[in-house]
């Protein structure tokens, strides 16, 4: 292996020619900006090449320069999520989890004291967000998600499936005696263009056999499963309710299913995590006390969900 120059000397260069500017650079790796140009010129001098040429009041590298700056813009990084990700090891009692908002809300926050009765001097900090997580750059030690699995390269696991049915205000159910008089309420619509086997209403009309005399499309439309149900229980209209998302407003009263036909979901819950966070006790540890309520709600709250 060839000699490296100096680290702190790559690390002026990097910054300046990424930001263009050495001043910029001077605020990023707070020192001077005479301390970084010196840098840079002790590189220069070290490697026999010219790196940088003035532009105006900018920096911009040179056609050598440009050659190695994405590899050591990469290579910094790295070391910048390597010292983080020992901080973090080193920190047994902290456990970030990135989780759906309305999945957060209905199904694991009212779990988590029974986490914190086994385990009180654990942080659990929960990051409430759709879409891909970058477990990395974000420090997420395990997520949650819904979707259909094959998460490449990840640990994964199946935490709990749904099924889909029509729920109200207790107030409504009295005028909803056949899924024909869906045609005489509001539908509350929840959007999901992320996943196009989302089950919608047009799918639960249809498995009841009423696709063509309710009107699957009117009502209004929500991004957010918790604001859809929120505005069934205030008893604006009709929402297509989940096993997991429900089952508290349907114990407590709060909502009641007025049909016992459901739809089951291609897509479930799953616990997700890059396979070397397992090796922390902590993260382990979480994820065995999901999988074990979630068996829990599966076995009990589910069957008498379906029994309702």
């Amino acid at each position: 292996m060839s000699r490296l120059p100096s680290l702190t000397a790559l690390r002026a260069y990097e910054a300046a020619a990424r930001s263009g500017s050495v001043t910029a650079a001077a605020r990023q790796l707070a020192v001077t900006p005479g301390a970084v140009s010196h840098q840079i010129k002790l590189l220069e001098e070290d490697l026999g090449l010219k790196l940088l040429e003035r532009n105006g009041r900018s920096v911009v590298p040179t056609l050598a320069g440009r050659a190695g700056l994405a590899q050591l813009t990469l290579a910094f990084q790295q070391i910048v999520d390597g010292v983080e990700a020992i901080r973090r090891a080193a920190d047994p009692s902290a456990l970030v989890i990135s989780v759906a908002p309305s999945f957060a809300s209905a199904w694991l926050l009212p779990r988590l004291d029974r986490y914190w009765a086994r385990h009180p001097d654990i942080d659990v900090r929960i990051e409430t967000k759709w879409g891909l997580t970058d477990f990395l750059a974000d420090s997420i030690d395990l997520a949650i998600r819904f979707g259909a699995g094959g998460y490449h390269g990840l640990f994964e696991r199946q935490l709990l499936d749904e099924e889909y049915f029509p729920v109200c205000a207790p107030a409504l159910a009295p005028a909803l005696t056949v899924p024909a008089d869906l045609g005489e309420h509001r539908l509350i619509h929840i959007d999901a263009d992320a996943w196009p086997d989302y089950p919608t209403w047009r799918m639960w009309l249809k498995a009841a056999g009423v696709e063509d005399s309710v009107d699957f499309r009117s009502g209004p439309h929500f991004q957010i499963s918790e604001l859809a149900l929120k505005a069934a229980r205030e008893g604006r209209g009709i929402a297509l309710g989940s096993t997991a998302l429900v089952a508290d407003d349907l114990r407590q009263g709060r909502l009641v299913r007025p049909f016992p036909l459901s739809v089951v979901a291609p897509l479930a819950y799953y616990v997700v995590a890059p396979k070397h966070n397992l090796e922390r006790p902590v993260v382990q540890g979480f994820v065995d006390w999901l999988l074990e309520e979630a068996a829990s709600f599966q076995a009990n709250e589910s069957g008498r969900l379906r029994r309702a």
